[in-house]
């Protein structure tokens, strides 16, 4: 294993964005960013041996300052959706920006973690790249000074794993993903809807307005969001079901089985022959099939476009903060956060 480290370009602002390339023992290898965290490419053996880039990035700095999409990004302090970007802890009221087109606050602002420079850590002969950050208190409206880590490990059987750890001195909100889209067929190969996919989930949150879940959890029995077993992606995305034509296809948290460390998601590239299986121990995984992709074109030139890729994001239930029939995201004063994700990769 080997770490190879680069200077990937400027920001605007003049300030130098470093890669690091994870590399191990069959050449394949994981590229990150420590501007944002970035997950900026995932090179991994086809069904034939031939490596392949699977997930959607760009190869210059200018776009990430743009970055509609989220592509590859480290998410922080809460992932998805506060409702009119407010919410309260302790009796204290506490306002976010509104950047979800003036509804609610998405991704924690404009300004979240995938806009800041990590201090980074990492040995040239090792097989993991740790990024740490600050966030002082009122930091895009979030209470209490946060020292977050992040620690990206690839191993040489193809596991890329993301390790999130964070403490705080007020109680404030922590719900942390990574936003990564994937295409096994490769970055640039159109369409995941021929993708087949298993998620291990016997419910899903219903979503109400602007993209906010409604606090019910509906059985995905009898529904478009059976994938308990393995189907088509794009099977019944276009079926005439009032949440998927809300959300423009999928676009939902489904309640993963179990708890701890364990088996959420398996996604198959239809060309390729490879197996992405997610391991997590977060209670959900927002399923994402890129309904909106758009932006500036992609790595090689290539042409990103809605359902050119799929976000299987480990996540809380989005904005648990402002409901009580979820699982709490508050993180008391002085208590960890610490949550692990496995992709691993393999074929058939």
């Amino acid at each position: 294993m080997s770490v190879k480290i680069s200077e990937f370009g400027k920001l605007e602002d003049g300030r130098t964005v470093t890669a690091y390339t994870i590399i191990n023992k069959a050449g394949a290898s994981c590229t990150f960013l420590n501007y944002g965290g970035y997950i900026q490419s995932v090179i991994v053996p086809d069904k034939d041996g031939k490596l392949t880039d699977v997930t959607l990035a760009y190869d210059s700095v200018a776009p990430y300052e743009e970055n509609p999409n989220y592509f590859g990004a480290f998410i922080g302090r809460n992932a998805n959706r506060i409702e009119n970007g407010t919410f309260m802890i302790g009796g204290k009221t506490y306002t976010l920006p509104k950047n979800d087109a003036g509804f609610n606050n998405h991704h924690s602002g404009p300004d979240g973690f995938e806009r800041r420079i990590f201090d980074v850590t990492c040995e040239e002969d090792g097989n993991e790249v740790r990024m740490e950050l600050t966030s002082p208190d009122g930091d895009e409206g979030f209470p209490g000074n946060m020292k977050v880590s992040l620690t990206y490990t690839f191993s040489d059987d193809c596991a890329l794993t993301y390790h999130i750890t964070a403490v705080s001195d007020a109680d404030t909100v922590a719900n942390m993903t990574n936003h990564s889209y994937w295409n096994l067929n490769g970055h640039d190969q159109g369409s995941i809807l021929d993708h087949t996919m298993i998620i291990h989930a016997d419910e899903f949150t219903e979503l109400g307005a602007h993209g906010i879940p409604t606090g019910k959890y509906v059985s995905v029995e009898g529904t478009p969001f059976d994938f308990r077993e393995e189907k088509a992606v794009g099977r019944d995305i276009g079926k005439d079901d009032a949440q998927l034509v809300s959300a423009g296809g999928y676009d939902h948290n489904f309640v993963i089985r179990g708890s701890g460390m364990r088996e959420a998601t398996v996604l198959i590239g239809d060309v390729s022959g490879i197996v992405m299986t997610q391991i997590t121990d977060q209670p959900g995984v927002q399923v994402y099939t890129g309904n909106y992709i758009t932006g500036p074109k992609g790595k090689g030139g290539a042409v990103y476009g809605p359902k050119t890729g799929i976000a299987l994001e480990s996540q809380h239930v989005p904005n648990a903060i402002n409901n009580p029939a979820f699982e709490s995201v508050v993180l008391k004063a002085g208590e960890k956060y610490d949550t692990t994700t496995t992709y691993k990769f393999s074929v058939r």
